[in-house]
């Protein structure tokens, strides 16, 4: 498994970033954190009834990717928060989004969408507590 860089090392790495916003300073940095991308993509994909509605691991890795890269480009090192912590809730969104939209035949609204998962989530606690 690949170590993340240190707080300090990460701090300056991606102060640089945001400073000169260089591609190949980027591909570094998700080169550096890809495993997250990798690990979330596994949690929504293997053995997740919620979830996986057969999409491919390789359809959520890639959206997994994406994510990655957009939380590189929005994080700000000044903040005091490492870019694990910053990034994993960005990956699980892009993800979450994923599913949203490609989960209906039709096209519900989001609001709908989150009435229906909230009303799924009572129903399985319920049925595990009889």
């Amino acid at each position: 498994m690949v170590e993340a860089p240190s707080f300090a090392d990460e701090k300056e790495l991606f102060s640089e970033y945001k400073r000169t916003k260089d591609i190949k300073l980027r591909e570094k940095i998700i080169e550096k954190y890809v495993y997250i991308a990798e690990i979330i993509a596994k949690k929504f994909t293997k053995n997740n009834r919620l979830y996986n509605n057969g999409m491919d691991y390789d359809d959520v890795y890639q959206v997994a990717c994406l994510g990655l890269i957009y939380a590189a480009e929005r994080y700000d090192p000044e903040k005091g928060v490492k870019f694990a912590s910053y990034a994993t809730p960005t990956i699980i969104g892009e993800v979450r989004r994923y599913f949203r939209d490609k989960g209906f035949f039709i096209k519900v609204p989001s609001r709908l969408y989150e009435i229906f998962r909230r009303a799924e989530r009572i129903k399985r606690t319920e049925g595990d507590s009889s």
